[in-house]
């Protein structure tokens, strides 16, 4: 059994260099894991933000096109109101129409303005989050290699230490003859 004791020993320290590889090559899963999930997460709020652009954007319009139906009738009830008073629609009660045409109109346009607005930045925040997405494969990918180069060197200094273990266990001594 003496004999085969250093044997035994370094056939002890390699399955535990192995065992070192096989946790290094999980961790290495792990990191690459994270890395996927995360960038599926930036890739889904960039979705999100895309889809929030198109609904400020048709909310603008909508709201436009509601003001402006708004403006239409109540500008039309003026000119009748108008018309029913007997007066004519030159002079003060056309300044005062205008007016209000010009008020109602900037007021459509605003709400237009609001909602390309609102479209513009959550396009801006899906451009950020698909970078981020980017940044985070590309951080994923060092990690991951980062991990797995660790993991090699430390099984290389295990499988090493086990090389040398063996080589003072078997080796020739003075006066072993």
């Amino acid at each position: 059994m003496g004999q085969y004791a250093p044997l035994l020993i370094l056939g002890t320290q390699l399955l535990g260099s192995g065992m070192q590889a096989a946790g290094t090559q999980q961790q290495t899963d792990a990191v690459k894991a994270e890395s996927r999930a995360a960038q599926q997460a930036a890739l889904y709020n960039a979705e999100l933000a895309a889809l929030e652009a198109r609904r400020s954007t048709e909310a603008g319009y909508e709201e436009e096109e509601r003001i402006r139906r708004g403006s239409r009738r109540y500008l039309a009830q003026r000119r009748a109101a108008i018309g029913k008073s007997g007066f004519g629609i030159e002079g003060t009660p056309l300044r005062a129409l205008v007016a209000d045409a010009k008020e109602l109109e900037l007021e459509a346009i605003y709400a237009r303005r609001e909602g390309l607005e609102g479209a513009q930045s959550a396009l801006m925040t899906r451009q950020l989050e698909l970078s981020r997405a980017s940044t985070i494969k590309e951080q994923g990918r060092y990690a991951a290699r980062g991990t797995l180069l660790s993991g090699i060197g430390g099984t290389l200094a295990s499988a090493a230490e086990a090389g040398a273990t063996y080589y003072q266990l078997t080796r020739p001594r003075a006066g072993r003859y």
